[in-house]
Order: C-alpha cells, then sequence, then structure tokens
C-alpha cells in the first residue's frame, strides 16, 4: 500500500486526539474554545441555510432574525458552502450537532490534505508532506479557533497556491481556471479566506512578474481577465446581498476601533491557545488570541530557511520562490497586526497598513478581526518546516532512523498541541426545549416575537440568547431581536429603548417591528426589576396576557396601527378580558 493512502487517516486521528472529548460528544455538544456564543450562533446559520435549501433558496439571506430587518445573514459569514456539505451529513450522522462536528473535523482533515498536496508540488517527500499539513492543522491558531467553524474551513487557501504555483510554473490555462474557481468558492464557504487568497495571488503576481516566472512574464492578461470575470459571476449570488445592504444601511462596516481590538498583539506569536496541556505545565504564554508557530514548526522550518535548499520541483522554473513566500509572511503578519500596533497590551502610536486597506479595498471594512491573517503566516511555516524535515531527514544513516525521526517529529507535534479536553457547549434540541416555545409553535400564522430579557448592546449577547435563536429553528417564528456579532444602527436604537420597558414609548416600537408576541421570562430578571416590570404592565392595556408556563409569560400585542389611534385614557375596545394570568414564580 503506498505511503500517501495514509494521509487523511493519520490526519483524522490526529484531529480526534486535540480535539478530545468532541468524538464523545459528537451527537450532543460543539467545541466551545473562547466563548459558546459563536459556535451556537453559526449551528444557527446552518440550521437556517438548510431549511432555507428545502423551503425557498431565494430567501435565504433573508434570516428570521432582527425582524422586520432585510438580508440579515449578510451580518455574518452565510456559510452557504458549509450548509451544503452539511445537509447529507445530518441525515447520514444524525442530527445538526454531528453535521457540525463533521465539519469541524473536516476542516483539520482538508487543510492538511491540501497543504500535503501543496508541499509535494514543491517537491517535499510524502514523510515531509504530511509533517507539513500537520503542522498547519494543530498550529496554535485553529486551537483558538475551534469555537468559530468559518475559521477552520482554510482547506482552500493552500489549494489556491497549489494553483497559483502551477500556473506560474506552467502558463496552463487549466490551473489559471482552477485557480479562480477556488477564489469563488471560498467566497461561499467564508469571506475572511476569500482575502487571504486575494493577498495570496496580489503577492504571486507580482513576484511572479519581477522574477519573472513563465506564467506571469508577460501575464497572459485576456486569459486571466476572462477567469477573473467568471469568478466574480460566480460569487455574485453569495456577494450581492452584502452590496445591496452596504448601500441600503448606513454603518453597514465593522469599525475600524474593533478592528483594533481584534488585531494581533506582538506578544500573540508567542502565545499558545489557553486550552494547551503544554503551556499549563510549563505555564507558557497563553490566551485567547493565540499565533505562535509551534515549538517544533518553528524548529524545522529555521532548519528548512538555513538549508538554503531549493525546492525541488521548482528551482528553475520559479527563481526566487523562498523570497515570494517571505513577502507573503510578512505582508500577512503586518496585517495581521490591524490599525495600530499592540505591544503586551498596550497600543503605540504608530499606524500600519491595514488601515488604509480598510478604507481603500470594497470588502475590507468587514472583516472584526485582522488577526487571522497569521493563518498564512502558519502556512508559510508549515511549508518550510516541510523542506527543514527532508534536511534533517537526509542526514538519517537507514530506514530505522528515518523512522524514529519521522515519529518523534510526529509526536512531538500532537504533544504540543495537546489540549484535551477542550470544553463544550451542548447543543439544545426540540426536546429541551421551554414549554413556553411549544406554545408559540402552535399559533397559526407567519408572525414575530420578543423575549425579554434582551441584551441593551451587541457586547451583552450571550449564550442564553443564541440558544434561544437556535429554539427559533423548531418554533418557526421570527425574533425581532437576535446574535450576530453586529447589529444594525436602527436596532442598537430599539435595544436601548428596550431598558425602558413597558413604557408606551417602547410598546409601540415594539409594535411598530410587527411583533404579535411578547415572553417575558420574569425569573431571568433580578427580583427588583421583575416586580417593577410586573407592575407597571399592568396597566397597559395593549398588552394582554395570554398565555403563562413558570414564570414565563405570553403577552398578546395590539397592532401598530391599533397603537397609533390610542392615548392615555382611551378604549382600545379589544373584547379580551384584562384578568391576570395566574403565575407560577411570578412576582
Amino acid at each position: 500500500m503506498r505511503p500517501s493512502v495514509w494521509v487523511v487517516p493519520g490526519y483524522l486521528v490526529a484531529t480526534l486526539a486535540v480535539t478530545w472529548p468532541l468524538a464523545r460528544a459528537f451527537r450532543t455538544a460543539l467545541p466551545a474554545v473562547f466563548n459558546s456564543i459563536d459556535p451556537l450562533l453559526q449551528a444557527f446559520i446552518l440550521g437556517w441555510d438548510r431549511h432555507a435549501f428545502a423551503t425557498g433558496l431565494l430567501r435565504v439571506f433573508d434570516a428570521p432574525i432582527f425582524f422586520p430587518e432585510r438580508r440579515t445573514l449578510t451580518y455574518m459569514d452565510s456559510l452557504l458552502g458549509e450548509a451544503v456539505i452539511s445537509g447529507p451529513a445530518a441525515l447520514l450522522m444524525g442530527g445538526a450537532a454531528a453535521a457540525y462536528n463533521a465539519l469541524v473535523v473536516l476542516g483539520f482533515v482538508s487543510s492538511g490534505w491540501a497543504t500535503y498536496r501543496l508541499a509535494r508540488a514543491l517537491g517535499a517527500s510524502r514523510a515531509a508532506g504530511f509533517v507539513g499539513g500537520l503542522f498547519y492543522v494543530l498550529g496554535p491558531y485553529r486551537l483558538s479557533n475551534l469555537g468559530n467553524l468559518n475559521q477552520l474551513q482554510t482547506q482552500l487557501v493552500p489549494l489556491g497556491l497549489l494553483f497559483a504555483v502551477r500556473f506560474a510554473a506552467t502558463r496552463r490555462t487549466r490551473e489559471l481556471a482552477w485557480l479562480f474557481a477556488t477564489l469563488a468558492l471560498q467566497s461561499y464557504f467564508g469571506w475572511y479566506y476569500a482575502f487571504h487568497l486575494a493577498l495570496v495571488y496580489g503577492v504571486a503576481l507580482a513576484c511572479g512578474v519581477a522574477f519573472r516566472w513563465p506564467g506571469m512574464a508577460p501575464l497572459p492578461w485576456k486569459r486571466a481577465a476572462l477567469a477573473a470575470g467568471l469568478a466574480l459571476l460566480a460569487m455574485l449570488p453569495c456577494a450581492w446581498p452584502y452590496w445591496q445592504e452596504h448601500v441600503a444601511m448606513a454603518g453597514f462596516t465593522r469599525r475600524l476601533g474593533k478592528a483594533a481590538l481584534y488585531s494581533a498583539d506582538l506578544l500573540d506569536y508567542v502565545r499558545v491557545n489557553r486550552e494547551n496541556a503544554l503551556g499549563r505545565v510549563l505555564h507558557l504564554p497563553r490566551g485567547d488570541l493565540a499565533y505562535a508557530i509551534g515549538i517544533v514548526t518553528l524548529a524545522l522550518a529555521a532548519a528548512g530557511v538555513r538549508a538554503r535548499r531549493a525546492w525541488p520541483a521548482v528551482p528553475e522554473r520559479l527563481p526566487g520562490f523562498d523570497r515570494f513566500l517571505g513577502w507573503l509572511a510578512g505582508l500577512a503578519f503586518v496585517l495581521s497586526l490591524g490599525p495600530i500596533l499592540h505591544v503586551a497590551g498596550h497600543r503605540l502610536p504608530v499606524p500600519l497598513p491595514y488601515a488604509v486597506l480598510y478604507f481603500a479595498v470594497p470588502g475590507f471594512s468587514s472583516m472584526r478581526a485582522p488577526g487571522r491573517f497569521a493563518e498564512l503566516v502558519l502556512l508559510v511555516a508549515a511549508l518550510f518546516a516541510a523542506r527543514g524535515y527532508d534536511a534533517v531527514r537526509a542526514r538519517t544513516r537507514n530506514t530505522v532512523e528515518s523512522g524514529l525521526a519521522f515519529a518523534g517529529v510526529v509526536l512531538a507535534a500532537v504533544a504540543t498541541a495537546w489540549s484535551a479536553p477542550i470544553p463544550l457547549v451542548t447543543y439544545p434540541t426540540a426536546a429541551t426545549m421551554p414549554p413556553v416555545y411549544r406554545w408559540i409553535a402552535d399559533q397559526p400564522g407567519r408572525f414575530a416575537i420578543l423575549e425579554l430579557p434582551m441584551p441593551f448592546r451587541e457586547s451583552e449577547e450571550s449564550e442564553r440568547d443564541a440558544v434561544r435563536q437556535i429554539w427559533l429553528l423548531y418554533h418557526g417564528k421570527a425574533r425581532a431581536d437576535g446574535v450576530s456579532g453586529f447589529s444594525s444602527p436602527a436596532h442598537e436604537g430599539f435595544r436601548a429603548l428596550m431598558r425602558s420597558f413597558p413604557d408606551p414609548l417602547a410598546v409601540r416600537a415594539v409594535a411598530g417591528r410587527g411583533v404579535r408576541f411578547v415572553i417575558v421570562r420574569y425569573g431571568e430578571y433580578d427580583r427588583p426589576e421583575a416586580a417593577r416590570i410586573a407592575h407597571e404592565i399592568v396597566a397597559v392595556r395593549e398588552l394582554l396576557p395570554v398565555h403563562a408556563e413558570g414564570s414565563d409569560v405570553v403577552y398578546s400585542l395590539a397592532p401598530a396601527d391599533l397603537l397609533a389611534g390610542l392615548g392615555p385614557g382611551s378604549e382600545d375596545g379589544r373584547p379580551e378580558s384584562r384578568a391576570s394570568l395566574r403565575v407560577s414564580g411570578r412576582p
């Protein structure tokens, strides 16, 4: 059996090991590194995408959150590519959690395989290619992003670089077509890495022209323009709703200050992920944003650079290839630092190029976390580490020593990445849905609900709110609030107004959003606030208690056009009784 047959199973075993106990809870829980909100949010997106595929693909971007706002799926990565893959996985593996976790594992394994293929194309041995892929998928970058499904799907970045290398060396139209097709496909899996691929292609083009690579000196402009145009056309269904929202909504960007908040600190490049076992034992620097290359990776990458040994497959066709990789890693490193330099948590008055691109490049302002450009730094380091491994192996005297060296490097890579047990969050199911939602689901018609308490600003969104959003997939009613990591300026104003609920102005704002039922969870308020709301809501004639489950009370809300004609002391003319419901646990 050829050694390459063991590449994918090898990555699978390593993935299941470092993400333990995910395999044991595969059908019930999600990895929740950094926080539990992000995985629950992305699980909701997958669930909504699959529902929209089955019921009406054209309305997929009108996710039923932040009702009645349009195109709310554009507030985050759409995950359309992930949803297409997760559909069969959900059927075959028995549920939404298993489908989500299958994508987690796929992100590791396919990214490793793509890096293996890239390293092999550059002339690395099979063992070196496997090692390079292993370093790429077990780096602190990936493990610190384990709770972000879209950030795990890095497989198309090394594949895009592979096609760029092939085109630069051969000038074949087929490789040019695959190069742009990869970029188009990446837009459906996540916009962050689409920008990463664009950086790869831009640096490759500049170096190809400067170093006179066959595919780019001169560049076949007509073929390139045609391939790029077809790629843009393929990206249009995914990109157009984002452009529409950009035009329609003032402030449809990530603020530059938020980009600075999620930029890499220089010290992040020496930090390992917070769950790293070796980091805990040796008291190494750890953090939520961990971009360290990895001890073994760094050592072998240094050996690869020192060896000054040309890539066996590209010594004559692609002169200056080392410098290309150096430029790529260097630019990615600088961009990862964001708009202003951070060192040890302190902002220094050193402006960086990211701020220029933020204003100059369309779509660049949509990225919240510039630090994720560190993924490209890790990829380049993994490629040099593969070359370093071949340089080290060349010094072994026989097959036994070579095998021991391979086993030692693989075990060291897994040991230094070991982060088990990783934190998990239980996936909400229909069986665990609160009874009040079952009553809501039984009400006829399409309408929106508002659930209180609610976060008053984006920074207050919690696991509770993300879980409520997933339960939407079971009861089927739109929500006037939502969780996305972004909310429109209009919705931020609405949230601020809800602080005074049930003030008449707040009630009218709720009705103006087309809400039919308001669910007040008195048990989730502190006692004084619960008592205030319960006391004041009795006098609000526009809110009629219609159902109760424990401390959860459902109020029916008069339509907005009726509320507009109501004033203090007026008769609402509603036939329903204002008699209070008997609510267990209600103040």
